[in-house]
């Protein structure tokens, strides 16, 4: 294979590797993105509504029953064990659920600003998963030209293994 043509295909392989590089960062960047705001009142919703249910385990009417009322040592007790397990449980008690949500919402709301639904993410991970397959089988098909002509290609330690030992690059499913 003469020089200029051995030059033109290492240029290309170093294409697919930077681009290689690229989608997989796509990758990451949509797997780490925020949620949008209608997932994050979701996730707070069932949050505060579990922490409603152990707040209601430790902390219940009986505590005011007893001899010595609320301020007994086991009202203490249950009261600082609802408070430690479930704060927010224990303070949705006090003030409402929905004032404990929208709290924790407005709070996290600035997060999700610019966030994604679920949907948009997986649909934007299969996506570039697809795209990263094509592209890991592209390099590899150019690495082999390459060494059918005598020339050595060092593979990228994390080339998928599944593409660089198939015999048929074409039946190689991006995973």
């Amino acid at each position: 294979m003469a020089k200029t043509a051995t030059k033109s295909a290492l240029d290309e392989i170093e294409v697919f590797r930077d681009r290689i590089n690229e989608v997989r960062e796509a990758i990451e960047a949509a797997e780490r993105a925020p949620v949008d705001l209608a997932t994050v009142k979701e996730r707070v919703a069932g949050f505060v509504d579990s922490q409603v249910d152990e707040a209601r385990e430790w902390l219940g009417v009986s505590a005011f029953a007893g001899r010595q009322g609320a301020m007994g040592h086991l009202g203490d007790l249950q009261f600082g064990s609802a408070f430690s397990r479930a704060p927010f449980g224990v303070l949705a008690q006090f003030v409402g659920r929905e004032a404990i949500q929208n709290k924790l919402i407005e709070m996290a709301a600035p997060s999700a600003a610019g966030g994604v639904g679920e949907g948009e993410r997986m649909a934007t991970v299969a996506s570039r998963t697809r795209e990263l397959g094509e592209l890991e089988r592209s390099e590899e098909a150019a690495i082999r030209a390459l060494e059918e002509h005598g020339e050595v290609i060092i593979r990228r330690p994390d080339a998928n293994p599944a593409i660089v030992l198939a015999r048929d690059l074409n039946l190689v499913e991006a995973e």
